[in-house]
């Protein structure tokens, strides 16, 4: 069984692993993995910049993550919505885990009374294409061949959801 919680300082590591993960497996935008320095200011960044940061456990051993952090920041009129974004670690997929990032997600969006959640991605990730149409998120936006991963030109995807609807 799985819980989830808020991610720490301390969960760095595990955090920039499950990112790797990803990024070896070109699922999002990067194109080389997280070290060093940069891997610890990407990480500082996102656990002081996400407006909720969490992690899942499964025997005190992180295996994925969520957050939501702000969506065009400095613009007011987006002030109503937020970017969602959630990594699992492939060994540990298609338990529900992505399901209980997306639903837990949703409900901090709403207590900070947001209304719109948009989640950015590549058009290769079926995973969470899926994932978000089974929480009636919809394709709103497509940049065709907008994204290079592996010398292949993938399509760059918003997907979102009305949280007042």
């Amino acid at each position: 069984m799985h819980q989830l919680r808020p991610t720490l300082l301390k969960d760095g590591s595990e955090i920039i692993r499950i990112m790797n993960i990803a990024i070896q497996e070109g699922k999002n935008g990067y194109v080389k993995q997280l070290k060093d320095i940069i891997a610890d200011n990407w990480f500082n960044s996102l656990h002081s910049n996400s407006l909720c940061l969490i992690s899942v456990e499964i025997d005190s051993m992180i295996v994925g993550w969520g957050s939501l952090t702000e969506y065009r920041g400095g613009r007011p009129s987006f002030d109503g919505t937020l970017e969602i974004s959630f990594y699992v670690d492939p060994k540990f997929k298609r338990q529900g885990i992505g399901n209980s990032l997306v639903m837990h997600l949703e409900q901090e969006a709403r207590k900070m009374k947001i209304e719109t959640l948009i989640a950015i991605l590549l058009g290769d990730n079926m995973a969470s294409i899926n994932l978000l149409k089974s929480h009636m998120y919809s394709e709103w936006g497509r940049m065709p061949n907008a994204a290079v991963m592996a010398g292949s030109s993938v399509d760059h995807l918003y997907y979102g959801k009305h949280l007042t609807a």
